[in-house]
């Protein structure tokens, strides 16, 4: 899910992470179910018949966690964008750019070498005063 503005209004709207992917899990593939899977309409190619790397798990399985992405929150300080709430806090190290007046933010990471580009929305906030260092949710 992502914001979007709209005839000068906000909306919620759904977006593809990662269009023209299919991602299967699975303990091996047998012939017939490589004939289903070259059957289905825009099959293209396998990227690999190996398993993800750790990292590379963990990032497909954060983002479809829940089947959605929701909007994240953050606040820019000194040209660096810091999440404070939502799932892109996870991914805070590997964010490329960020748009404030779009809402939008865009980490990269990389599925078997190959780099990916995953925009989400992010609401963005006023940074904490000076002496804060982090936000009133994350103080003990």
């Amino acid at each position: 899910i992502c914001e979007e503005r709209r005839r000068g209004v906000w909306q919620q709207a759904e977006r593809v992470v990662f269009g023209g992917y299919i991602f299967l899990e699975a303990d091996g593939i047998t012939p017939a179910d490589w004939h289903r899977i070259a059957a289905c309409s825009g099959f293209l190619r396998l990227l690999s018949r190996c398993p993800l790397s750790p990292t590379e798990d963990e990032y497909i399985r954060l983002l479809c966690s829940q089947g959605r992405i929701g909007v994240s929150r953050g606040y820019v300080r000194d040209g660096v964008l810091h999440i404070t709430e939502g799932f892109a806090k996870k991914l805070e190290h590997k964010i490329v750019r960020y748009n404030r007046r779009g809402r939008r933010a865009t980490a990269e990471v990389a599925i078997y070498g190959e780099k990916c580009r995953i925009i989400f929305s992010v609401i963005f906030d006023a940074p904490p005063a000076s002496g804060d260092t982090l936000p009133e949710s994350e103080k003990i």
